[in-house]
């Protein structure tokens, strides 16, 4: 917030990816303001969670719907200024992705951008621990790891039959990995 009541003339954008940052939205009056809103697949955040700390399946699967229900509701007003992309889709059609955001924000699609760690100081790319190997974040890619560990089959069953629906709207929503699903 203190960046962005900053801002000197000539600076276009500030992107800001904190996480929680929703809650700022609002002391941004007078700045045209975009939301890029960036939702992973239930089952892998999931997992991830449950592998980070230790959490039960079914109340993450429940935060997991909770949290992006209110970032849905929160931005609903922001209409053509918001956009919803799956980290599925982005990450396994970076092109595609990048080009419909470019597209959304009314900006030149650059092949630089597909090229993060060869292109960019940001500490979401230079402060991630796991793309500090050298050529890690060459490029874009998923990391689909998830997919191996040994899971509750029937409780990710009920939790798929309850949010599939609202997971398949919200991360494959923008049909660029529909085949895929």
């Amino acid at each position: 917030l203190d960046a962005a009541a900053a801002t000197q003339e000539g600076v276009r954008y500030i992107v800001d990816a904190t996480p929680g940052a929703a809650r700022y939205l609002p002391h941004l009056t007078g700045r045209k303001v975009y939301v890029l809103h960036l939702v992973r697949d239930m089952r892998s955040w999931t997992r991830s969670q449950i592998r980070r700390n230790g959490s039960n399946p079914i109340s993450t699967y429940a935060k997991w719907r909770r949290a992006n229900q209110r970032m849905v509701e929160a931005f609903a007003d922001f209409g053509d200024r918001y956009f919803r992309i799956g980290y599925e889709e982005f990450a396994l059609e970076p092109r595609a992705s990048l080009e419909m955001i470019c597209n959304w924000l009314g900006l030149d699609f650059d092949d630089r951008m597909i090229r993060p760690s060869e292109n960019t100081k940001s500490h979401a790319i230079s402060g991630n621990s796991l793309l500090r190997r050298k050529g890690a974040a060459s490029e874009i890619r998923y990391d689909g790891a998830w997919l191996a560990e040994p899971s509750n089959g029937f409780v990710n069953a009920l939790a798929y039959a309850v949010l599939g629906k609202k997971n398949r709207a919200w991360v494959y929503g923008n049909g660029l990995i529909g085949a895929r699903r």
